[in-house]
């Protein structure tokens, strides 16, 4: 955004939420064509993982030591960050496999070397 309103502000809430309705249907459709279940999977566990990390994000612990906390923020960042990120690369993978013929062998589903 960089200094633009967010949709919320500029459109109100109940459009900003349409907008994003219609841009998660928009991918679905374009994601199905791909005819990818291993790849479909990844992107609803990544938009589950999305879900949850916000919810973390807006029920931080209370009274809670620096180890519990530092681990709710770990969490809370993987779940809005890193599942985008590891699953991303892994649907890549698999569909790059696909293509190319072959099964996806360990270093496409994020073993081996590669996870190093």
């Amino acid at each position: 955004r960089r200094g633009n309103p967010t949709v919320n502000k500029a459109f109100g809430n109940k459009l900003a939420i349409l907008a994003g309705d219609f841009l998660l249907a928009r991918a679905s459709v374009a994601l199905a064509r791909l005819r990818s279940v291993p790849v479909v999977e990844l992107y609803a566990t990544i938009i589950e993982e999305l879900v949850r990390g916000e919810v973390l994000q807006m029920k931080p612990p209370r009274d809670a030591s620096r180890a519990e906390a530092l681990e709710h923020y770990m969490r809370k960042t993987y779940y809005k960050t890193g599942s985008l990120m590891a699953n991303g690369c892994r649907g890549a993978a698999l569909l790059a496999a696909a293509e190319a013929g072959g099964p996806p062998g360990e270093e496409q589903q994020g073993g081996g070397a590669a996870a190093a």
